[in-house]
């Protein structure tokens, strides 16, 4: 029993010394950790891997191999790993250091990585608004398949409002067509999250993108329903003011939105229709 307890000991001291040395990139300057040779880690968990092919042993052997830049190494480390997210993470981010983003969005989905597919959307969707609009489409339908991401679904919906308006901007023959399926999926958004702020102010604008006032003043009164404080929904309401003709209404808008905050994009948007 001793000796068991004394191999179990050092075992785990192996394994932690191999991640102290793999992840002492990251360490404290003069920490211990600091000083010792990633490659020590790498031997320590190869030596480990004879016995012990555990999927947390060839993931750390994999990150090892992908920090020095050997992708072909941690490929082969990541393919013996069980499938799933963390496979399929792995798998991404090899693909995307070999320049194949074609692999790396398949795997991003297939992980359900949220963050880093919309971080690939807002990568591409300036040069590649379509690819960027797809992408997002797969996303959303992976996440509604899931059936446990509300929230990223809503944030989802909201991104694809987000990549319309901004096809709306570049395309002028159909811009309002472009408006109006923006508005479409912030309404989708707002339908699975009523209580988020973004997404209202962002149906707010939309709706006076597309010269709906009374549309637009419910959405900056519902904004403030959720946030008393939101400048930019009193700025909104301010540019719906302005926009009906009661300029001074507007002006006092300004003022309310200035006081809480005199940075608010949408305050930056009125002051300079009130010159």
């Amino acid at each position: 029993m001793a000796f068991l307890a004394f191999a179990l000991a050092f075992c785990l001291g192996a394994v932690q010394l191999g991640s102290d040395a793999i992840f002492s990139n990251v360490g404290a300057r003069y920490s211990l950790p600091a000083r010792l040779p990633p490659s020590l880690g790498v031997r320590i968990y190869r030596f480990v891997a004879t016995f012990a092919p555990a999927s947390f042993v060839e993931e750390m052997l994999a990150r090892a191999a992908f920090s020095r830049g050997d992708l072909a190494a941690a490929d082969a480390r990541v393919l013996r790993m069980p499938r799933g997210p963390v496979r399929s993470d792995y798998l991404a981010r090899i693909a995307q250091a070999r320049g194949d983003d074609a692999a790396a969005q398949r795997y991003l989905l297939a992980a359900a990585d949220f963050r880093a597919v919309q971080q690939e959307v807002e990568r591409i969707q300036i040069h590649h608004p379509g690819a960027a609009w797809n992408l997002e489409m797969r996303l959303k339908a992976r996440l509604e398949r899931l059936a446990t991401h509300p929230d990223a679904v809503a944030e989802s919906n909201w991104h694809l409002g987000i990549i319309a308006t901004r096809r709306a901007w570049r395309d002028s023959a159909r811009r309002m067509y472009w408006y109006a399926i923006g508005l479409h999926y912030y309404r989708r958004a707002i339908a699975l999250a009523p209580l988020d702020e973004k997404y209202l102010l962002s149906a707010g604008a939309q709706e006076l993108a597309l010269h709906n006032l009374p549309g637009a003043r419910r959405y900056y009164l519902w904004a403030l329903g959720v946030n008393p404080a939101s400048a930019n929904a009193y700025a909104g309401l301010g540019v719906v003011a302005l926009n009906q003709g009661d300029r001074a209404a507007a002006r006092r808008y300004a003022a309310r939105s200035r006081a809480i905050d005199p940075r608010a994009l949408m305050l930056r948007a009125l002051d300079r229709d009130l010159r």
